[in-house]
């Protein structure tokens, strides 16, 4: 199995990759710790970012990814894009160095990309164990408690998707259930409105 063909992806010019930076896994890191997970914010190229997992009884999952551009080392719910890895001339980490989200991302000549051996699932799980570690660290960065600190990047983020009109974002559905107060304070902000039911309304007519 060829995991990287620099052809085939300086054809599609890093799709992907200008998508959103690439996961780690919990395995990519030597030893797994605060000491070690600050090191490497510190680089400047990773930074802790959150998904959702509805069905979880905390669902939201921290882990490592690469930073994207204009993007801070605590990147919780995000918006930015284009990966601060990606140079003129493909990733500036070797195949070895790379993060597995980046390492077992297979190349396909049609653009359909796919996991070999893992699935992006599979790294993101990989941290369960850290959650507390990494909302400390989030925490220790920021000078925020967490809790505060996630929902004024809720708030943030779905400024800047409406601003943007970007209603296809990954998340955003997931997030408008997590914060609603969040939601509704940008959509009065933005569009002068405060019920969330309003949005859809707006943008049934923009469709």
């Amino acid at each position: 199995m060829e995991l990287e063909n620099k052809d085939i992806c300086s054809k599609c010019g890093g799709l992907c990759c200008k998508q959103t930076g690439c996961y780690y896994s919990a395995d990519d890191l030597k030893v797994v710790s605060s000491k070690s997970v600050k090191d490497l914010l510190d680089k400047g190229y990773t930074c802790i970012s959150s998904d959702v997992f509805l069905m979880r009884e905390d669902p939201i999952l921290l882990s490592l990814r690469s930073r994207n551009k204009n993007a801070s080392k605590i990147d919780l719910v995000s918006y930015s894009r284009y990966c601060t890895a990606l140079s003129p001339t493909g990733c500036i980490y070797s195949l070895e160095n790379r993060p597995s989200g980046g390492k077992y991302l297979i190349p396909n000549k049609d653009g359909d990309c796919d996991y070999y051996k893992v699935t992006l699932i599979d790294i993101i799980e990989s941290w369960e164990p850290y959650q507390q570690m990494l909302r400390s660290v989030c925490e220790s960065v920021s000078g925020i408690p967490f809790d505060e600190l996630i929902r004024i990047q809720a708030q943030d983020y779905f400024e800047y998707i409406y601003q943007h009109q970007m209603y296809d974002h990954n998340n955003l559905t997931e997030y408008r259930i997590l914060f609603p107060e969040e939601n509704d304070r940008a959509l009065k902000k933005v569009f002068g409105i405060s019920k969330s039911d309003s949005l859809e309304a707006r943008m049934a007519k923009m469709f």
